[in-house]
């Protein structure tokens, strides 16, 4: 038992129970989540003014999209959806970070409405001079 660690115990006081452990070994490194996967996956990110949103394309099919309303003075993001087989892949971060180029390539503002990207910003500071301040 040398070189595994104990995870959660449930132990019961009663006699004939049996005490449970889950055991995983020390040294093993475990990827996160979908990682082994994104490294096999190429995503293709392109905008689709037609439908208004940035799309992630994976082998051809529609796997996220990130939806956008330009104004005069800013681009509104209101929402991103991401296909429940691609989640925690960085789909949605890869989609966030291609439009917020685009934004500050243009010379536009990025204004936005969806959590997903407001946590996105806050992570990432070096996007602050892209953000509308009104």
């Amino acid at each position: 038992m040398e070189g595994l660690r104990r995870g959660r115990r449930r132990r019961l006081d009663r006699p004939g129970r049996r005490v449970r452990e889950a055991q995983r070994p020390l040294n093993r490194s475990y990827p996160a989540r979908g990682e082994a996967r994104l490294r096999r996956m190429s995503a293709e990110i392109v905008d689709n003014p037609d439908r208004s949103r940035y799309e992630a394309r994976v082998d051809g099919a529609v796997a996220a999209y990130l939806e956008y309303d330009r104004h005069e003075h800013f681009t509104a993001f209101p929402h991103t959806e991401v296909n429940r087989a691609y989640r925690g892949q960085g789909l949605g971060s890869m989609l966030v970070r291609q439009a917020l180029d685009d934004v500050r390539e243009s010379g536009d503002k990025a204004y936005p409405l969806c959590p997903y990207v407001k946590s996105w910003l806050g992570k990432h500071p070096e996007y602050d001079d892209v953000l509308y301040r009104s």
